[in-house]
């Protein structure tokens, strides 16, 4: 194979790619970029214990905030989907409730590295 040959075939390689790049984009809307969100692959999961269809009687209250060299998080801790059942219901496979929690985390926006191991229990 000579060094021409070498060269066309990377050459389609490289245009094959490409068209698998640009493959899985919305056929309706050539002017969006390829791959957003609603190009996901679908995944079986496995349901034998119950399905996520269980909607929650909370919003989601989320939010993340900047300031000097923190970046502050702060969540309600509701899930913006559908859950299993919880609860003490026939069924459930967990008795708690999910319920709105206050949690509030601080992670510094220039982290260092420590010299000893910390505990993350409290």
């Amino acid at each position: 194979m000579s060094l021409e040959d070498l060269l066309m075939n990377k050459k389609l390689v490289y245009l094959l790619i490409f068209f698998l790049t640009i493959g899985c984009g919305d056929e309706n809307n050539s002017d969006e970029l390829c791959c957003n969100s609603d190009c996901i692959e679908v995944v079986a999961f496995d349901d034998a214990l119950g399905d996520c269809s269980s909607s929650l009687d909370y919003e989601t209250e989320f939010s993340i905030s900047t300031m000097n060299t923190v970046r502050t998080i702060i969540s309600n801790n509701i899930p913006s989907h559908d859950v299993g059942l919880f609860g003490n219901y026939q069924g459930s496979l967990n008795p708690n409730t999910i319920t709105p929690q206050n949690s509030t985390y601080e992670v510094s926006l220039n982290p260092v590295q420590a010299n000893s191991k910390s505990s993350v229990i409290k």
